[in-house]
């Protein structure tokens, strides 16, 4: 049913890094991503832009769209939502769809992947021994960070730190007048190494679910 059709992926931050291979040897499709496609405007984790719908519609309307954008009647698109487990409340959890739309055969086909393995984490930051101590608890270079002047503000916010000189940088730029700033973790996909590893075994899931055929 797939086999040499073209796949869009929708995406903008390196997500198809680890869905494309998975995607490609399971189904023989050819994956592609789409152009001039935005996905921030369904919503960031920052807040900037609210997700004004629940994860399986945002997944949806994502796919879709990209799918029209590309001119393509097969797409995947993943939705990812951080916070306190459902069940172990003090826990952090991950929470990962991917969603497959098959236009041409009429198919909508969904996985999920809720996980533990988040650094997921966000701390108000007094001094620079504060921050150092609080980057290396959520695993700082190697997953990014954002800071900004309080937990609330969009208005003063650098995102994309992954370097320690580029952190106390941020830090002295906003604890300026103020007596602190708040870093969170940087949960973009390219990002954040444990979150695409979550992303990676949502899509072979996925593939999984599609190669089972009803009975």
């Amino acid at each position: 049913m797939f086999e040499g059709r073209k796949l869009v992926i929708a995406t903008k931050h390196n997500k198809e890094k680890v869905i494309a291979p998975i995607l490609e040897l399971g189904l023989g499709v050819n994956c592609f991503l789409p152009e001039y496609f935005d996905t921030d405007t369904f919503g960031t984790f920052t807040g900037e832009v609210e997700r004004e719908l629940d994860p399986i519609s945002t997944v949806r309307q994502k796919c879709l769209t990209a799918m029209e954008l590309s001119n393509c009647d097969l797409g995947v698109a993943s939705e990812g939502s951080f916070g306190s487990h459902p069940t172990l409340f003090f826990a952090s959890a991950d929470d990962e769809f991917l969603i497959f739309i098959d236009k041409k055969n009429n198919l909508e086909i969904i996985a999920r992947e809720l996980s533990m393995e988040t650094n997921f984490n966000g701390s108000e930051i007094e001094n620079e021994k504060d921050l150092l101590e609080f980057a290396e608890a959520v695993k700082f270079p190697s997953h990014g960070l954002i800071a900004r002047k309080s937990e609330k503000d969009n208005a003063h916010i650098i995102k994309g730190i992954s370097d320690i000189n580029s952190l106390k940088q941020a830090f002295r730029k906003l604890i300026q007048k103020s007596d602190s700033i708040y870093v969170e973790t940087d949960m973009r996909a390219m990002l954040n190494p444990s979150r695409m590893k979550v992303i990676e075994i949502a899509a072979e899931k996925l593939v999984e679910k599609i190669k089972s055929c009803c009975p």
